[in-house]
């Protein structure tokens, strides 16, 4: 009888490792807690047999970033192959913005701000834009008003060789975007305006 109880719990244990391992693997680095950060929390459940199954809460992620420098020192293998660890913090947040819901969203706002307390920079080109280009193509204008207001330039040019883009700064950026995404960018507008007019 003791050996089929052990065998039962070996099983069992067995089991748990690929979400265990799954879990470890996104909250190895500063990226991947972003990611898990900006994950909806009903969608997040302890079943280890769900393939939404995660040992780590998105309020757990943020107090990890809040509180201990060890995820800034390191880039995880998985997301090294897929060159994640490149991006910027602050501009790896503002993706994550508008994608799973207003708690998600505080809780990347929140995190934008403890990576600008902790001088993470703002202004870094990835991928040939800024955090700035990145708030004014995603009509962001609160996020654009946090980057401006903290350090963020809205005359760096965007490095994209062969594209229309190449060269453009924030306000030039937002003309070609009006001009072929004819959407309502009045409160983006409003953010750039003010930046301008106290620059």
């Amino acid at each position: 009888m003791k050996i089929i109880l052990y065998i039962v719990v070996c099983i069992f244990l067995l089991s748990l490792v690929p979400s265990i391992v799954g879990t470890y693997r996104l909250i190895e680095d500063a990226h991947g807690l972003v990611t898990v950060a900006g994950l909806n929390s009903d969608e997040i459940t302890v079943n280890p047999y769900s393939n939404n199954s995660l040992f780590f809460t998105p309020q757990m992620a943020v107090w990890v970033l809040e509180s201990f420098d060890y995820p800034y020192e390191n880039c995880s293998d998985s997301n090294q192959r897929i060159d994640i660890c490149s991006a910027p913090l602050i501009q790896w947040a503002g993706r994550g913005i508008d994608l799973n819901g207003n708690e998600s969203d505080e809780r990347l706002y929140h995190l934008i701000n403890v990576f600008i307390s902790r001088g993470l920079p703002i202004n870094s080109i990835h991928e040939g834009s800024t955090s700035v280009h990145e708030a004014i193509l995603f009509n962001n204008a609160r996020l654009l008003s946090m980057l401006l207001a903290n350090g963020g330039d809205a005359s760096i040019k965007m490095v994209k060789p062969g594209s229309k883009y190449h060269g453009l700064n924030a306000y030039q950026f937002l003309e070609v975007l009006k001009l072929k995404n004819k959407r309502d960018t009045t409160e983006v507008e409003k953010v750039l305006l003010r930046y301008k007019e106290n620059a």
